[in-house]
């Protein structure tokens, strides 16, 4: 049985539905995207007219005052989903805790008479860290017009799907769907998501009304919130990153934890080579991909009990019975404790997991940087995957020494900087402490030094105490000046931390995930961009947690550009 684990944006699940009928539901007309007048238009340009919006916009989809500057009133375009609830998937045989979601019939039948008989969908999902909303997927690879997403909520253990979306006309492109945010409105909930990871959507569960949501508002949600949470204006990247900190629970519990009960119920029930890739809440609500297309809605066991697989059946056993439970999220209610106390909790979980060797293997974390290629040296490459290889370590820093480069690796998963962010008492982060620990081990003379994230800012202070140079990716300002570059993504929090904020003299390169190709909900696709910068480096606000996640662990590249490793490609 093997489990896959895909780019930290993985997420999966589905179930599905046509297009046609909510192309008409949404009254799309004949949208085609296109812009008109203007050489940049529809081509992530500085702006154009926008005719489905009516308004000139930015190449992020911020509507444009007269002046050219960002209207302070631009909201997304609402339009109207309605759709009658429905219950989505069945009751597995045998199976009391397990409801199977697969494509419906239709989808099937019209994806066949395309690609084949053989053909299938690829299924993603992901939970809302609450476990009362999900977004579901079907993905079909080279005939983007039979793609399908659907928005589900839970009523009890039933999921219910509220709001679908599929394009055989404008050709959605799905990359990652992902519930970015669930908050309460005026009018009840609204469930904030992506599905093409970048562009955010609300859905008004009680009016079904959809919208996209501007830069500048998601700004302006982040701003409030930070605020209303007791940061101040220069510590928004603090406040981002403790966003994540639930991530990066769920980021572990899916990918480091092992599952022996569904491990066994996939192999016995749908064979050894099946793969699958988990989705969970907080509270234990799990949606499982297949790699043969399905989805299994596993119910959550209680707090203090497992899912065990026995004589053909997944039920829930005490942790006791079951020999202990490895997942935290059976040991601890974690929608009852701080933020730090769940952070906490699952380190002490992860460190005893890994001292009984019953940890999954590490996913490495840059997994779309490639050592080939048009990127320059494969330093990013360098920097986050080879440093595990024959790599020295003295307590939680680890290096490897490559001719004169010393490549430094940063933190070893999602929860060491996330617990490192939410404790930080000051803005001295120790990058010398651990930058003495390798300059007495290789030597504190002119070497090429080279991190990502944290070992990024130990590379830079590297460089300035003993001399050479630097490249870092994703990393906190270390407060010195050096030789060298800064990589930088224009979303990425982490990059705004550091003893001298985001200002630096030294020069840097800009990843900038820029729109090529613009619909409705926002952009159809995106292409990357890099630009020279200056001092002031810093990350702009996002809202959508994953997609900071992403802009962090897999924003950046030694060179000139991204070769052929697309965002979506998964490995």
């Amino acid at each position: 049985m093997k489990k896959t684990s895909f780019p930290s944006s993985m997420i999966v699940v589905a179930a599905v539905v046509a297009f046609g009928m909510v192309g008409s539901q949404l009254d799309l007309g004949g949208l085609s995207g296109q812009a008109a007048g203007g050489e940049a238009a529809g081509c992530g340009g500085d702006a154009y007219y926008d005719e489905d919006l009516g308004a000139l916009v930015d190449s992020e989809g911020n509507i444009l005052n007269e002046n050219g500057e960002v209207a302070d009133d631009a909201t997304g375009e609402e339009r109207h989903a309605p759709f009658d609830a429905q219950v989505a998937g069945q009751a597995m045989n045998g199976q009391s805790l397990i409801t199977i979601i697969r494509p419906m019939d239709i989808a099937l039948e019209d994806l066949a008479a395309d690609a084949g008989e053989d053909a299938s969908f690829i299924a993603q999902a992901n939970v809302s860290a609450d476990g009362r909303y999900a977004i579901v997927a079907f993905i079909a690879e080279d005939y983007e017009e039979h793609n399908r997403i659907q928005l589900l909520q839970r009523d009890g253990e039933t999921w219910m799907t509220i709001m679908e979306i599929s394009d055989d006309r404008e050709g959605i492109t799905i990359t990652d769907p992902v519930i970015a945010d669930v908050t309460e409105g005026d009018d009840g909930d609204l469930v904030r998501f992506s599905f093409d990871g970048g562009t955010l959507l609300e859905f008004a569960v009680e009016t079904q009304m959809v919208r996209s949501i501007t830069r500048a508002e998601q700004n302006e949600m982040v701003l409030a919130k930070a605020t209303e949470a007791g940061f101040d204006d220069d510590k928004i990247a603090e406040f981002q990153l403790t966003r994540l900190a639930d991530v990066s629970i769920l980021d572990f519990v899916q990918n480091r934890v092992q599952h022996p009960g569904l491990s066994a119920l996939v192999a016995d029930q749908f064979g050894a080579d099946v793969e699958f890739t988990i989705s969970t809440s907080l509270d234990n609500h799990m949606l499982v991909s297949l790699s043969n297309g399905e989805i299994l809605a596993v119910q959550a066991c209680e707090v203090g009990n497992t899912p065990v697989y026995v004589e053909g059946e997944l039920t829930c056993n005490s942790c006791e019975a079951a020999g202990g439970c490895e997942n935290i999220l059976n040991k601890v209610d974690m929608m009852d404790v701080t933020l730090e106390q769940r952070l906490e909790r699952t380190i002490e979980v992860r460190n005893d997991l890994a001292a009984l060797n019953r940890l999954v293997e590490r996913r490495e974390f840059t997994t779309m940087l490639k050592s080939s290629g048009n990127h320059a040296d494969g330093n990013a490459y360098e920097a986050t995957h080879t440093v595990y290889d024959n790599a020295t370590c003295a307590g939680h820093i680890c290096w490897r020494q490559s001719g004169n480069k010393v490549i430094i690796r940063g933190s070893d998963d999602l929860m060491d900087w996330a617990l490192n962010v939410i404790s930080m008492a000051s803005s001295t982060l120790g990058w010398g402490i651990d930058g003495m620990v390798i300059a007495n081990s290789v030597g504190c003379n002119s070497k090429h030094w080279i991190g990502h994230s944290r070992g990024g800012a130990i590379a830079a202070w590297l460089a300035n105490r003993c001399g050479g140079s630097a490249t870092t990716y994703g990393a906190p300002s270390a407060g010195v000046n050096f030789s060298g570059t800064r990589y930088v993504h224009t979303y990425d929090p982490v990059q705004s931390l550091g003893s001298s904020g985001s200002s630096h003299a030294v020069g840097g390169k800009g990843m900038y995930w820029e729109c090529v190709d613009r619909k409705w909900w926002g952009c159809k696709r995106h292409d990357w961009k890099e630009k020279n910068i200056g001092g002031n480096i810093g990350g702009t606000w996002y809202w959508n947690p994953w997609y900071m996640l992403k802009a962090h662990t897999h924003g950046y590249s030694g060179g000139d550009g991204w070769d052929d490793h697309k965002w979506n490609r998964r490995y």
